[in-house]
């Protein structure tokens, strides 16, 4: 997996320099086949090979995913807008614990309050992501209605 010029992964915030990252690698070294002797630094670069499961898609990690799955680059302020939903990292983070390999872009923008600068994440599926996941995929997009019971 390809790092950004901040030195950071798709997969979480580590940086090169440090091994203590703080990030609960225990899920994810379990699910890549050949865990044993799997360090840091692999198991930060490697995508699970289990098969992600699919949240329920009348709350909001599965309206996230909708988004997703649809070939869409997702942010902060799309969600906010879109979803009413505060804590898109939140749902990111539950959607990895599922085994989703959501990949991020940093990109530093300009803040409407002042021009600062300012970094935010865009976060997205590979494409081979969205089509391994084929007409399943795109059937669970479609019932994420955003209607919970």
């Amino acid at each position: 997996m390809e790092t950004n010029e901040k030195g950071r992964s798709g997969w979480h915030q580590a940086t090169p320099k440090d091994d203590t990252c703080g990030f609960n690698h225990t899920p994810i070294i379990r699910r890549i086949k050949s865990a044993q002797g799997t360090n840091h630094k692999s198991a930060c670069n490697e995508i699970p090979t289990v098969k992600p499961t699919y949240p329920d898609p009348r709350y909001l990690p599965g309206r996230v995913l909708k988004q997703l799955l649809t070939g869409r680059r997702f942010t902060h302020r799309d969600s906010w807008l879109e979803l009413g939903h505060s804590r898109l990292a939140d749902s990111i983070w539950k959607l990895r614990k599922m085994g989703w390999p959501i990949q991020i872009t940093e990109k530093t923008v300009s803040t409407s309050d002042s021009g600062r600068s300012a970094t935010i994440g865009i976060y997205w599926l590979l494409p081979e992501t969205i089509e391994a996941e084929g007409a399943t995929g795109q059937r669970y997009a479609s019932e994420c209605d955003g209607r919970a019971a």
